[in-house]
């Protein structure tokens, strides 16, 4: 079968489809916000993050409630997480429930946060729900005790990236598993994260710059489709920015940092993220300004599953303001093989024999996509 590259982008990802929902145009947020699910008031964070309360009169003219709910507060001695903000109050249902959001359009980081534990009346275990944002489903049949478990964790995050368009609401619906034969299952959410995405980081491509599908063509990844974030490392531990000066680990957080002695060493290291197979994944790589020079010059290869890659992408004579060039290149890896195998590592690699790039550091970080 023959498929425009285009096409094929819409196939790339099983979430596809364009965030519908009216709204009566209240004031909408710009920037970001962190919803404390289940509480009344502002909270602090470890990090200094500040979280309100979902039920908070401030979020009055942002979001809506909808369905049928109620809350919980975990005891003191039952919080294992980290950081209680936002894992100690939860809003459950055993039916469902609905955030809807008054935000501005366009593409929007959306993270949630799950702490599986035993709240008042809901049995941990007992959770088997969907999350759907729009017409996006994000999470189907999903059991966060299950995750949990098998993570080896007591609390976690899911993160996605999703377009909003003109004149539409985000409306993140929370559903229990109606297939399911027991009447105890529930559906649950501890906090919730929106951030905005600034354009020069869009993770969806216009018509100038493309994904290069490792060994194949350049393809474009549109704003109807939706993208779960499965890592995001950074090698550099400092800043990680676009050309335009937007500090991306500041602005999105839940950066996975590399040990020092391993990022001093940066040339013939792969790195490895396991990651589901039957998938196609778009990495980033966000390169320094002297690692895009040396993959100029041919002084630096990049290799995604074995397979060098070009990272030399002509895309300055292509744009009007030479600052605008971003600094991060987007590749698209298919991790074949049946679904039933379960996960494989997707492999990055840089490959030089100059040993100026280990002090040097060319590559600042990666993020992979599903």
């Amino acid at each position: 079968m023959n498929l425009h590259p285009v096409s094929i982008a819409l196939l790339f990802f099983c979430l596809i489809n364009t965030l519908t929902a009216s709204s009566n145009d209240p004031a909408h947020f710009t920037g970001g916000v962190s919803i404390n699910c289940g509480s009344t008031g502002p909270s602090a964070a470890r990090n200094g993050r500040e979280w309100l309360g979902d039920m908070h009169p401030k979020l009055s003219s942002l979001l809506q409630i909808k369905g049928s709910s109620t809350t919980s507060t975990l005891a003191h001695n039952l919080i294992s997480a980290s950081d209680p903000v936002p894992h100690k109050t939860a809003r459950l249902s055993r039916s469902w429930f609905a955030y809807a959001f008054h935000v501005n359009p366009g593409q929007k980081i959306l993270r949630l946060h799950f702490n599986p534990a035993p709240y008042r009346g809901f049995r941990r275990l007992k959770d088997l729900f969907n999350v759907e944002a729009g017409h996006f489903t994000l999470l189907s049949n999903f059991s966060a005790s299950v995750a949990a478990d098998a993570l080896g964790v007591s609390s976690f995050v899911r993160e996605f990236c999703v377009n909003v368009e003109e004149s539409r609401q985000l409306k993140v619906i929370f559903t229990s598993a109606t297939a399911s034969q027991s009447i105890d299952v529930y559906a649950f959410i501890n906090g919730i994260e929106i951030i905005s995405v600034p354009a020069g980081l869009s993770y969806f491509h216009g018509r100038d710059v493309g994904a290069q599908v490792v060994g194949k063509s350049v393809v474009f990844v549109d704003s109807s489709t939706a993208l779960e974030v499965i890592s995001r490392v950074n090698i550099k531990q400092d800043s990680v920015s676009s050309s335009a000066g937007d500090d991306i680990v500041d602005l999105f957080g839940m950066w996975e940092m590399v040990p020092k002695r391993e990022a001093n060493k940066i040339s013939n290291i792969t790195w490895r993220t396991s990651v589901d197979v039957g998938f196609r994944y778009l990495v980033r790589l966000h390169f320094s300004e002297s690692g895009l020079k040396m993959v100029e010059i041919g002084g630096l290869e990049v290799h995604i599953n074995g397979l060098i890659v070009n990272a030399d992408i002509d895309i300055v004579g292509e744009r009007d303001d030479e600052s605008s060039v971003p600094w991060f290149r987007d590749f698209i890896v298919m991790m074949k093989g049946c679904k039933e195998e379960g996960k494989r590592d997707l492999l990055i690699r840089l490959q030089s024999n100059d040993e100026f790039l280990d002090g040097h550091r060319p590559l600042k970080g990666f993020e992979i996509m599903k």
